[in-house]
């Protein structure tokens, strides 16, 4: 309870000095009283309370051995059972044992015994197999010694003419030879080959003597023969010349001549074969051996395979006896088993009964003490407390009684001490106006509502004598005369023409104006001066507060007869909104109001008039009359000077309603008399005003302070959800967040979703708090609702981020956030929200329901949350008449008018309403929730009904009017929005992400446009998931993925299909964001590529040792797959291979189809020009007679490699460079492009559309000419080095 120190006070202390005596009799009885009622009740309650916590104790002790008995019978139950169980199961598993054992047993020996059949039948087998694989052998032998015995024959032939090369050739012979022993390794096929070997070696080395042309003659023509014709010669001779001496020696020339020949040719074609002859006897030899130890290996290992099936049989007869031996060995491991196992289980079963019980018996015990201790402790806090009491009763009492017989001194000092009090209260607020003062003030954080203005003397001591009364330490006293709200809060000052009089008011109303703006926190009072004669001059001074916040003194100093009805009119509407608003007969006046208001609390409005009644008309008087009456009440108070002398007042003027309703002050001669409520007057003197110059320091000080003192914040934890309550909102029938204070200590809610109130708009100028109301709107309803109960659209057309923080926090229940939203992306969310209302109607009349409480009681599984679709800005849609404005008209006009059964509402702000282009009036009809912030007198009307102009009376930032009948006069609801600062906003976020991991919600990312930055390529989630996928996938087509669009669908891409004009061309003076879409298409062609399944080359145009050619080289080494990074110099070389590549894959209709793509990426087009593009008439210099150079070859591939897997992306800084490098059929294979903002000419022959010379900083048009669409969209912004070490580690990874 506030104190009081204002006049009232003042008088009663003055008037209250010499009646103050009191009944002493009556108090020592009653504390006579009081002190036998506290003892007897303190003893009483000990008692009580004592016997109380015994009985506890008893009843808790029983209960713990109850409990104790409990658990151990529970325990030895368990231990018992599982007794039961163990020894059901030991005869159990004894009889199993042997059931397995006997079935082991039988099983054994019917297994022994189909083998013992099966190996009989198999021996059988074998030794038929094995008698024809020997006798095989020996047949092949056979044969071998037949081809033996021919290559002998062949031998003794071929050497007819040589009779000691035919001895050599024997058999006999050849046993006489070293020729080393005969190898027996290997098996029975490798001897049989040796054999072939060495036959086939002697034949080799046989025809090495052939080729001996003399040797092969005489095989012809033996010696034997040649004899014979030499002598049959001689003879001849000797018989046709008979017998003369000559004839007989010429005959024997002849065969002695034959025997010399035959000698000389044996001995000169001999000698040179000898070493072939010993060759072919030895080799001749060698194969003998090899048949005879083939022929005694074949024998040997018959015999001895034939021994060995003879032993298996033999052997079978042992294996009978394993069956029984394998049934025993089981029946004794498994017996030992058990009996392990049985014990075992019974060891582990009392173990677990002895765990259970031991910790039980401790904690009983232990909790047995705790409680016996506990109760002793309780009692004695009872026994402390039962010697408290008896102790504060008795030195209570003692204390009384000594104030009582003090009492009749007393009670004089205590008037001396009120005084003293008063003073004392008071001295703070008002030091003396000096230098010193006006240094060291500050504006005042506390809210004082007192200003003191003069001072009333009472002596004491001559009323002492006068009243004959012996009171000790009488005195005079000066007691302080001040201002206070609310009851002492209007002053009339009445003069009688008296200039001394006169200016000793006006003195003192500046003297209390600038008290009270010196003692009270800026931004908490209001004064509206009335100067009709002085024109202003009265209250000079004070205007100087106009000069840093005009709102305090109303603007200016009214003087004119019409500015006075006006201004007396709007204080009479403020006080008729304090009744029917603020006080509503919960407060008595607007003090108490504010009181518990806080820091939405009312301002206090002073209406300060000169010389009354001067330029007062009827209405202006009545009006003022209606402010003295229920002003005060209101926060209205009067500060007035009544000139008697001013005539041409009007008649219905009625003084006593201005006196009795205000602190009269009356001019009588040289001194002025103060009284209240028409009581005794007694004479005061007024308080020094400040010299002029320093009262002007003063002012322009408060001045400074109040610039922008109308803010009035609410603290955001008034609304949020207490502890537990989070996510506890059910919006099934209706969504309610709380938004403000409405009233002292109500809240102001946004109620949507029951009966009309559908959807809500939001008006307010600039700092008005309208992006404040939205942020407590989204942030509240998050920490209200889950979001399954609630989700947001949010599109902000503003230039800023507002909406960037829920974004950055995904928070849970965002689906789309729009910051400097397109007007494009705005009407890509309308059809987004349009979809959701055509899913929902459709799912709705499946179920057979109108609403979402009919849809949840049907059992609809799937949330159906209410979907808050939220434009900030709105009219941003419709500020050109074009197809973006028609559709998003339509499209609004459809939700809001159908949203309504389906959960679907649309908020939407604006900073006016006004303009050429705005909304249907129509569709804002259904708007019936309005909330109107500061704005003028033209939105006013038009966010209300034309006969609610109450938002023009809105003052300060974040006060508002919440209507939800349509703007009707009689729902208005003013409130204060919440404060919400980023700080506060930022941890209700983190709180609700908290929320959302500590319930375990997951859901999708919000889509998120920022149109004042480039897109982000790690917000792609496709170029994402291949490269966290466990393996390469490899895909065809081949996709790029370029940015984001200005829509809601997945990013701008450029598919490369095997057909004419899939080529991608970029254009525009925009480097960074070319190499930026370069850098991403390497990237994502990669990803969708085995490692042998693309060939990439990369002609880098950048400078080389820049950081783009840093960047690119980067990006270049971090592909797995097959790169060539070119420069201009390898240009003949690259285009000429790839020129030969694209003519192979023509002439093969299969490489063509299925031979890995092939992409050229030419970064800086216009850096090369080797690639220039040279007419079929061009003479230059530069010219290659050759063939084709790069330039030509390049568009070749343009043109026609498309259809063979070869694809061109490419990037050119103009489109006068695109004409100078590529030809027309060139460019219009180029069906995919991308261009900047460049100029309408360009953008109309590049996409047939001057669309581009609209485009922002961070805006792209994409044209595909194959399907036939433009779409604009934000690139991707230069990857950071951690993106494109994250892409290298993950396609190593998938490539390898």
């Amino acid at each position: 309870m506030r104190s009081r120190i204002g006049v009232t006070k003042g008088l009663e202390l003055a008037h209250g000095l010499a009646g103050a005596i009191r009944d002493f009799s009556a108090r020592d009885q009653k504390a006579a009283k009081e002190r036998r009622t506290k003892i007897f009740a303190a003893k009483r309650a000990f008692e009580r309370e004592s016997e109380e916590e015994k009985e506890e104790l008893r009843a808790s002790l029983v209960n713990k051995e109850k409990k104790l008995g409990e658990s151990k019978q529970h325990a030895e139950s368990r231990h018992a059972a599982r007794v039961e169980w163990i020894e059901r199961a030991l005869p159990a598993s004894r009889r199993q044992l042997s059931k397995r054992a006997e079935a082991l047993r039988g099983k054994t020996a019917s297994d022994l015994q189909v083998t013992a059949v099966t190996n009989k039948v198999n021996r059988q087998r074998s030794l038929e197999k094995l008698t024809q694989m020997y006798e095989g052998l020996r047949i092949e032998l056979g044969e071998c010694e037949q081809v033996l015995k021919n290559l002998e024959k062949k031998c003794r032939a071929a050497m007819r003419g040589y009779l000691r090369f035919q001895r050599k050739m024997t058999p006999a012979y050849g046993a006489s030879l070293e020729i080393g022993p005969v190898d027996h390794s290997g098996q029975t096929p490798d001897f049989l080959e040796r054999v072939r070997f060495a036959i086939k070696e002697g034949e080799q080395k046989l025809n090495r003597f052939k080729d001996n042309k003399i040797a092969r003659l005489l095989s012809f023509f033996p010696w034997w023969v040649m004899l014979s014709l030499g002598w049959g010669a001689a003879l001849w001779l000797s018989g046709m010349w008979t017998g003369s001496e000559e004839e007989w020696a010429l005959a024997g020339g002849v065969a002695l001549g034959t025997v010399l020949f035959i000698v000389l040719v044996q001995r000169c074609s001999g000698g040179a074969a000898e070493t072939i002859v010993e060759e072919v006897s030895s080799q001749l030899e060698k194969a003998r051996r090899a048949c005879r130890s083939c022929s005694e290996r074949i024998s040997a290992r018959f015999a001895e395979e034939q021994a060995q099936l003879v032993a298996e049989e033999g052997s079978e007869a042992n294996r009978w006896d394993e069956a029984d031996a394998a049934a025993s060995r089981l029946r004794e491991e498994g017996g030992r088993n058990i009996d392990e196992r049985y014990r075992r289980v019974n060891a582990r079963n009392d173990e677990m009964r002895d765990q259970v019980v031991r910790p039980i018996d401790a904690l009983h015990e232990k909790e047995v003490t705790i409680l016996k201790k506990e109760s002793a402790d309780r009692i004695s806090v009872f026994q402390k407390r039962h010697e408290s009491a008896v102790e504060e009763t008795e030195s209570s009492y003692a204390e009384e009684r000594k104030k009582i017989e003090e009492e009749w001194s007393a009670l004089v000092q205590s008037i001396y001490r009120d005084t003293a009090e008063l003073e004392e209260a008071l001295a703070p607020l008002t030091p003396a106006w000096d230098q010193k003062y006006l240094a060291c003030w500050k504006p005042s954080a506390e809210l004082h509502d007192v200003a003191r203005f003069g001072r009333v003397s009472v002596e004491g001591n001559r009323l002492a004598e006068e009243l004959e009364l012996d009171l000790p330490d009488a005195r005079a006293i000066e007691i302080p005369m001040a201002v206070q709200l609310p009851r002492d809060g209007s002053i009339l000052f009445e003069t009688d023409g008296d200039a001394a009089g006169r200016d000793a008011a006006i003195g003192s109303l500046n003297n209390i104006i600038l008290r009270l703006l010196a003692t009270t926190p800026p931004g908490k009072l209001n004064f509206t001066i009335i100067d009709p004669v002085g024109l202003g001059e009265n209250f000079a001074g004070i205007m100087h507060l106009a000069d840093f916040e005009d709102s305090v003194i109303n603007g200016r100093i009214w003087t004119q007869r019409g500015q006075i009805e006006e201004k007396l009119g709007e204080l009479n509407e403020h006080i008729e909104k304090v009744i029917q608003m603020y006080l509503r007969n919960e407060y008595e006046t607007i003090t108490e109001y504010n009181e518990q208001a806080g820091n939405i609390a009312e301002k206090y409005h002073f209406l300060v008039i000169a010389d009354f009644p001067a330029s007062f008309s009827e209405a202006a008087v009545k009006r003022l009359q209606s402010i003295a009456m229920s002003g005060s009440r209101c926060g209205i108070y009067t500060l007035m000077h009544w000139d008697h002398q001013q005539t041409g007042g009007p008649a219905e003027l009625m003084p006593e309603v201005l006196r009795e309703n205000s602190i009269r002050i009356r001019c009588d001669g040289e001194r002025s008399l103060i009284s209240t409520g028409g009581g005794a007057e007694l004479p005061i003197d007024f308080d020094p005003a400040p010299e002029p110059g320093t009262a002007i320091d003063f002012i322009q000080k408060i001045g400074a302070s109040s610039v922008d003192a109308n803010r009035v914040e609410v603290p955001f934890h008034h609304v949020i959800p207490r502890e537990g309550e989070f996510w506890s909102s059910d919006t099934t029938h209706e969504l309610r967040v709380p938004i403000g204070r409405t009233g002292a200590t109500k809240l102001q809610y946004l109620a949507i979703g029951k009966g009309t109130r559908q959807h809500a708009l939001f008006a307010g100028k600039t700092g008005s708090g309208k992006s404040t109301l939205f942020h407590v709107i989204i942030s509240n309803l998050a920490l209200w609702c889950s979001p399954d109960e609630v989700e947001f659209y949010l599109v902000d057309f503003k230039k800023g981020v507002e909406f960037k923080c829920y974004a950055s926090a995904r928070l849970p229940h965002a689906r789309v956030v729009a910051i400097e939203s397109d007007r494009e992306f705005g009407l890509s969310v309308l059809k987004r929200v349009d979809d959701e209302l055509k899913l929902r109607g459709d799912m709705f009349r499946k179920m057979g329901v109108q609403d979402i409480a009919g849809y949840k009681k049907a059992g609809g599984d799937k949330p159906v949350p209410r979907s808050l679709l939220m434009i900030d800005e709105f009219q941003e849609l419709f500020v050109e008449d074009d197809r973006i404005s028609q559709d998003a008209s339509v499209l609004l006009d459809r939700i809001v008018r159908q949203g309504r059964a389906f959960g679907i509402h649309v908020l939407l702000g604006s900073q006016t309403l006004g303009g050429a282009y705005s909304m249907a009036r129509t569709t804002m009809g259904q708007m019936v929730i309005r909330v109107a912030l500061q704005c003028n007198e033209t939105d006013a009307y038009l966010i209300m009904d034309d006969s609610n102009p109450a938002p023009r009376m809105l003052t300060r930032p974040g006060e508002g009017i919440y209507n939800d009948s349509a703007g009707a006069l009689e729902a208005n609801s003013p409130f204060q929005v919440v404060w919400l600062s980023d700080e506060e906003r930022d941890e209700a976020l983190q709180q609700v992400t908290a929320i959302a991991q500590e319930k375990s919600y997951s859901c999708a990312a919000p889509i998120v446009f920022e149109g004042n930055s480039p897109a982000d390529v790690g917000e792609n989630t496709l170029l994402q998931t291949l490269l966290s996928a466990d393996a390469v996938v490899a895909t065809e087509p081949k996709r790029s993925w370029l940015g984001s669009p200005n829509s809601i669908k997945g990013p701008t891409e450029a598919t490369f299909h095997r057909q004419s004009g899939n080529n991608l061309i970029i254009i525009g003076q925009r480097e960074e964001a070319a190499l930026a879409m370069l850098a991403v298409s390497l990237v994502c062609l990669s990803a969708q590529s085995s490692r042998n399944g693309i060939r990439l080359v990369v002609c880098d145009g950048t400078a080389p040792g820049s950081s783009e050619s840093k960047f690119l080289q980067s990006i270049v080494e971090v592909i797995p797959q097959e790169v060539e990074l070119v420069r201009n110099s390898e240009l003949p070389r690259v285009m000429g291979e790839l020129g030969d590549e694209m003519k192979r894959r023509a002439s093969d209709e299969e490489a063509a189809t299925n031979d890995p793509p092939v992409f050229l990426l030419i970064h800086n087009l216009q850096r090369f020009k080797k690639l220039k593009h040279e007419d079929d008439f061009d003479f230059s210099f530069d010219s290659d007679s050759t063939g084709p150079g790069p330039g030509a070859q390049l568009n070749e591939i343009v043109t026609e490699g498309t259809s063979y897997g070869l694809h061109v992306i490419a990037t050119v800084d103009t489109y006068n460079n695109v004409n100078r490098f590529l030809s027309r059929k060139s460019l219009s294979e180029f069906e995919m492009r991308v261009i900047f903002q460049m100029s309408q000419n360009d953008s109309a022959a590049l996409v047939d559309s001057p669309a581009a010379s609209n485009l922002g900083l961070h805006r792209a048009l994409f044209y595909n000419e194959h399907e036939g669409y433009l779409e604009t969209f934000r690139p991707y912004a230069l990857p950071g080095n951690e993106w494109v070490e994250e892409v290298g580690k993950e396609l190593g990874r998938l490539i390898g």
